[in-house]
């Protein structure tokens, strides 16, 4: 099974999975914090239920986009939750 959701090329649930139990051991391990940020789309059931789902899916491809792109390179980011995003934050990792 694949590690990215094939819409956004984000990480899917299986990949936060494991990534973020690797990032808990290793934020334990070292005595480091270990945040996690998410991000919902409001109204995005409007949005797509209005325009259609291949706008919805073009939305959430340009959210996922953006939201890759202007957090730090070395974060990684998931769809593990819908339309949620999820994003580890780890200083030093």
């Amino acid at each position: 099974m694949g590690l990215t959701d094939a819409l956004t090329g984000l990480a899917n649930r299986r990949c936060f999975n494991y990534r973020s139990e690797m990032k808990w051991k290793r934020a334990i391990r070292d005595r480091r914090q270990l945040s996690f940020m998410m991000m919902d789309i409001d109204k995005f059931k409007n949005y797509n239920d209005a325009y259609g789902h291949p706008q919805g899916d073009a939305l959430l491809a340009a959210a996922a986009k953006v939201f890759f792109f202007r957090c730090a390179p070395a974060f990684r980011s998931g769809r593990p939750l819908g339309r949620r995003r999820i994003r580890s934050l780890a200083a030093g990792y």
